[in-house]
């Protein structure tokens, strides 16, 4: 099973620049959203451990990643 990051995560990691975002309040879950639309990318439900939870699976991503890479 692949790792899920979260936005909390993003937010964490003072080198990935995401925690800059909003006025140092970092980045939200719908500017995620938002930014990913365009590539026709859109969260899924999935259960992780007995817990729902929304998410974007790498196999959503990859292609976006490689088109950028």
């Amino acid at each position: 099973m692949r790792r899920v990051l979260t936005v909390r995560e993003l937010n964490d990691d003072a080198e990935g620049g995401w925690c800059d975002w909003r006025k140092g309040k970092g980045i939200s879950v719908e500017r995620v959203a938002s930014m990913l639309r365009p590539f026709d990318v859109k969260s899924k439900q999935r259960q992780i451990n007995n817990v729902r939870t929304r998410g974007y699976p790498f196999s959503d991503l990859k292609p976006v990643f490689e088109h950028y890479l």
